[in-house]
């Protein structure tokens, strides 16, 4: 066999061999975390049926959450009046994951090690094992369907850059219980068995496409737009489309088959609700939901915060193959097109568009299915068959991203924390992308996205000082810790939140030139984990008594406990202001409204810096 007939072939072995070591590396089941917050959701209605014959109340679920940690029911359930609960997702995943959960059950049962109680050892391991397998497949669908419209090498390194420069090796390799890396084995296989059925049609192919769409949309109902794709497949001119037609109306009982699968498999979610609801529909998403007049899509694709082409750039490369895709293989192109436009409009209208904790966007990942087709075009016919140096830009650029790839999955993944699953931002990632040691300190650049340039400064001045060393500086001082070094300073708590101090600005000819620098020094004993409990230093910007804006910064993820830390951030007064005017003020505060322990701060500073 030439190596270069079977490319495609050994690349794949490759993949999977990575992910088969990324899954070991990570090894998500030794700490119990193959199935806890999302996953544990998902997976809910397996135990609750197999094992504890409770869909209606799920009352097994909070002791072994405690147990095990994997976060408490009312994250997945909502009480309802009639004493049931409903579980928050859609059955789906819990369908796709049933192998591995089986065998995991049998497993334990024949271990007198491991309790058989669903969230033990061997349940995680073999979830684990059987998302890896499933994986496995849908690579190997996908690599198939390629090969019918591309050449060896390029479909050789579409695999390539799927698994390896993009976040899909996060959640096929790492938090593999989550539904992406299923979601993508499914759009694999929906591709395969849409081209299989086009090419020839025939039963088996049109049940297995009900299947699978069946599938999708009982994993997650907006998935129901992949019906688009073997609907519009082969598409592309008015004249086809009469032919089209006239294939539709040929094999209507083929197509009928595939609808009654679908309605078949949606009915088992629609027989749940009704079973617990007393309802046939149900949202059980509460207050989260779609806003479809006011999609996030430039944030969703662009932005530091989760942006699907900053986190994932080599998949500009498939964006940019969309016109190879028309150029070359208009037969494909409107399916694939109109899915992936709607799907992303569909995405990035909810209403948290950052979707939780992620490397990047990964709403997005179970399409790259779809994707690799003009992916595959671009790196054919703008690559393979392009001039010289394309191969080698091409070449560098890929092992840039994926180089850039290993090194945010690295980030999330083994730095204890430094990666921030939800808010990442621009100033912040370019502090920590790169570096093997960071200070902690540096998350205040989650909050704040601005800082002194490093020019000369023309006037230093204090606007405000507090050292917190007479009684009239604080509503609580005196009290002291083992440990503290520096004085008692003021205490802020549940019972004393807020310390607030104003000051007017000087008046002068502009802001451009000018910032703000907030300063304290901070001690705590208890580290706050929840952020948005944590205590802040906060500034807020008035103008004519009116707030026009502020800024902050969250204290306890700057240090250790039994530490005093000199916290600071700065600000441009343009920004906040504009132009001078003579009642700009502003409040320098110190909030710990939410929290629940003491936090003693000292010192206290707002500093005038103009700039040459």
């Amino acid at each position: 066999m030439r190596l270069s007939r079977s490319a495609s072939f050994w690349i794949y072995l490759l993949v999977c061999y990575v992910l088969l070591r990324t899954c070991f590396v990570a090894a998500s089941w030794r700490e119990g975390k193959a199935i806890s917050y999302d996953p544990a959701g998902y997976y809910l209605a397996l135990p609750a049926h197999f094992i504890y014959d409770d869909l209606a109340t799920v009352s097994f679920y909070d002791s072994l959450a405690l147990e095990y940690g994997i976060g408490d029911a009312v994250s997945h359930t909502t009480d309802l009046p009639n004493g049931n609960r409903v579980m928050k997702y859609s059955l789906g995943m819990a369908v796709l994951s049933s192998p591995g959960f089986l065998v995991g059950h049998l497993s334990a049962l024949s271990n007198d090690t491991f309790a058989a109680d669903g969230y033990s050892h061997p349940y995680y391991f073999w979830l684990s094992m059987w998302s890896l397998l499933w994986a496995f497949m849908g690579l190997w669908a996908l690599r198939q369907v390629l090969l019918a419209y591309f050449d060896e090498w390029p479909v050789a390194l579409t695999l390539l850059v799927l698994v390896l420069a993009t976040n899909y090796i996060v959640y096929a390799g790492i938090n593999n219980m989550m539904s992406h890396s299923f979601l993508f084995t499914l759009y694999a296989f929906l591709l395969n068995l849409t081209w299989r059925w086009h090419r020839s049609p025939n039963w088996y192919a049109a049940a297995g496409i009900g299947v699978v769409i069946g599938l999708l949309a009982l994993s997650r109902p907006t998935d129901i737009v992949a019906a688009l794709i073997p609907i519009l497949w082969g598409v592309h001119s008015s004249s086809v489309i009469k032919l089209q037609a006239a294939k539709f109306r040929a094999h209507l009982p083929q197509l009928l088959l595939a609808v009654l699968v679908v309605l078949a498999i949606g009915s088992v979610q629609l027989l749940y609700w009704k079973s617990i609801t007393g309802q046939w529909l149900y949202y059980s998403y509460d207050n989260q939901g779609f806003n479809f007049l006011r999609p996030r899509i430039y944030r969703g694709l662009f932005s530091f915060q989760k942006g699907w082409l900053i986190y994932t750039p080599a998949m500009i490369f498939a964006v940019v193959g969309l016109w190879q895709l028309y150029q070359k293989k208009r037969s494909v192109f409107w399916s694939i097109f109109l899915f992936s436009v709607i799907n992303v409009y569909i995405i990035f209208s909810w209403k948290t568009w950052m979707y939780g904790g992620s490397v990047g966007c990964r709403a997005i990942i179970q399409s790259y299915a779809v994707w690799a087709f003009p992916l595959t075009a671009f790196i054919q016919y703008v690559v393979w068959k392009g001039k010289h140096y394309w191969k080698v830009v091409f070449g560098i650029l890929l092992l840039f991203f994926i180089d850039l790839n290993f090194l945010m999955v690295w980030n999330a993944h083994a730095t204890n924390g430094r990666w921030h699953a939800a808010y990442m931002s621009q100033k912040y990632y370019f502090k920590i992308m790169g570096r093997a040691h960071v200070p902690k300190d540096t998350k205040k650049f989650l909050d704040v996205k601005t800082e002194l340039p490093n020019r000369p400064i023309k006037a230093l001045d204090t606007l405000i000082y507090k050292s917190f060393d007479e009684p009239a500086d604080s509503v609580i001082v005196g009290r002291s810790y083992e440990r503290m070094k520096d004085g008692a300073g003021i205490i802020i708590n549940q019972d004393n939140p807020l310390y607030e101090v104003s000051t007017k600005l000087p008046a002068v000819d502009g802001y451009r030139k000018v910032w703000l620098r907030a300063n304290v020094r901070s001690f705590f004993i208890n580290m706050e984990w929840h952020e948005w409990r944590q205590a802040r230093l906060k500034m807020k910007f008035y103008r004519d008594g009116q707030e026009i804006g502020k800024q902050s910064i969250r204290i306890h993820w700057l240090h250790d406990n039994w530490t005093w830390h000199h916290a600071y951030f700065e600000f441009p007064l343009k920004k906040a202001f504009g132009e001078p005017s003579a009642s700009d003020e502003v409040r320098l505060i110190l909030d710990h409204e939410d929290g629940s322990h003491d936090v003693f701060f000292d010192d206290l500073t707002l500093e005038w810096i103009e700039l040459e």
